[in-house]
């Protein structure tokens, strides 16, 4: 299976961009996962300004894709 989203992606969303408590994060992914990991993961890194530009470029922003900068940036530092 390849999916473009997992547990790492809703750490780094929630986690980094909104700030909740990562303790809370591991234990919503151990109740909900369980033992089940990716047997890899490929991470793919740009500046969050070129990703919204690309984003923009697109047309219509969805949910995520409409927060500032800062929130993208913190989303990276996660």
């Amino acid at each position: 299976m390849v999916g473009d989203r997992h547990d790492l992606s809703a750490q780094a969303y929630q986690g980094g961009g909104r700030g909740i408590d990562p303790h809370l994060m591991s234990s919503l992914r151990d109740t909900v996962l369980g033992d089940f990991r990716p047997d890899l993961t490929l991470y793919l890194d740009l500046p969050p300004s070129v990703g919204l530009q690309r984003a923009r470029a697109r047309g219509e922003l969805d949910r995520i894709e409409q927060e500032a900068l800062p929130f993208f940036e913190r989303t990276r530092a996660r």
